[in-house]
């Protein structure tokens, strides 16, 4: 009885300090009123075998913020693909977008995210993905430059990418 209650005295210490600390995370962004500008859209129809480092899946899509959009640029990135073949035990694919280009904050939410759960079972499945990224700051008359890469080790196929430029 006294190891039960001594583990419910630490618990409601470390729950009390986890209470009174903070706690470090992503902060919302948002760019509301925007003006949809332009448009472009890549597909791959070729599977492309992954691996544990990051593999180039679309050629990369270089886009401007015109001069006359004086607030500057925010650009949406939208990825769709399916992944199959993820193997037992092996790790879940990922999906990495990084814009380039003078001065910019890193994409939102994250650059990296999850497309799939690792598959223990030994079967495989094909798990269609898509997330949507956000690039802000992007400064009137800058080209900044979007660059789409997978990790993991399963195949990705019918990609598609959607870049739209919006004005601030």
């Amino acid at each position: 009885m006294k190891n039960i209650c001594n583990f419910f005295n630490f618990a409601a210490v470390a729950i009390a300090i986890f209470a009174a600390t903070p706690i470090a995370c992503a902060q919302q962004e948002q760019a509301l009123n925007l003006t949809l500008l332009k448009t472009s859209i890549r597909t791959q129809n070729d599977g492309i075998t992954l691996t544990n480092n990051p593999v180039q899946v679309l050629p990369n899509t270089t886009v401007a913020c015109p001069t006359t959009a004086k607030k500057g640029c925010t650009l949406t990135i939208d990825i769709g693909s399916q992944a199959s073949y993820i193997g037992t035990g092996g790790n879940p694919d990922t999906a990495i977008v990084t814009v380039s280009g003078a001065k910019l904050p890193p994409v939102d939410p994250y650059s990296t995210v999850t497309m799939d759960m690792i598959d223990y079972g030994g079967g495989e499945p094909t798990v269609p993905f898509s997330a949507r990224w956000m690039q802000r700051g992007v400064r009137a008359g800058a080209h900044v430059t979007v660059n789409v890469q997978m990790s993991g080790n399963g195949v990705a196929s019918s990609l598609i990418e959607t870049v739209s430029v919006f004005e601030n």
